[in-house]
C-alpha cells in the first residue's frame, strides 16, 4: 500500500496537470496564435518568457514539449505546476476586457478551466 498510493496520486496529477494545459490551450483566443502558442508549464517557478515569434503552426510543438515536461517530471507530488503564460496582453485576456481578442473568452481563460476541471475531479471524470 505505501508504494501504491503515491504512484496513484503522481498518475492523478500528471493526468490533472495535462488536462489542464491542453483545455486552457484549447479555449485560448486566436488571433495569429501568439497567445496560445505561449503556454507553458514550470515546476516550482512561473516562467516569465515570451516568443512573439510564434504562430499557431507552433501550438503543436508546444503541446507536445508541455506534455513530455509534464510526462517525464519524476515526482509530482507536493510539487507546484505552473501554467504560464507571459504575452503583454494575457491579464487583459483573463480578465475578459481590453482586446478585441476578448471577445473569445469573455469569461478568461484560466478561470473557466479551473472550474471545470475542479468538477471532473470531483464527479470522479478525472
Amino acid at each position: 500500500m505505501v508504494k501504491i498510493v503515491p504512484e496513484k496520486a503522481e498518475a492523478s496529477i500528471r493526468k490533472i496537470a495535462m488536462a489542464c494545459y491542453q483545455r486552457i490551450q484549447e479555449i485560448s483566443p486566436v488571433d495569429e496564435g501568439t497567445f496560445r502558442a505561449n503556454w507553458m508549464v514550470a515546476f516550482g517557478t512561473i516562467r516569465r518568457e515570451f516568443d512573439d515569434s510564434l504562430k499557431l503552426e507552433d501550438v503543436a510543438t508546444k503541446t507536445s514539449e508541455a506534455m513530455m515536461m509534464i510526462a517525464s517530471k519524476q515526482k509530482l507530488l507536493g510539487e507546484t505546476i505552473f501554467i504560464c503564460n507571459s504575452a503583454p496582453y494575457a491579464l487583459a485576456l483573463e480578465g475578459g476586457y481590453g482586446t478585441p481578442s476578448s471577445r473569445q473568452a469573455p469569461a478568461g481563460v484560466v478561470g473557466p478551466v479551473v472550474r471545470i476541471i475542479k468538477a471532473a475531479i470531483e464527479a470522479g471524470r478525472l
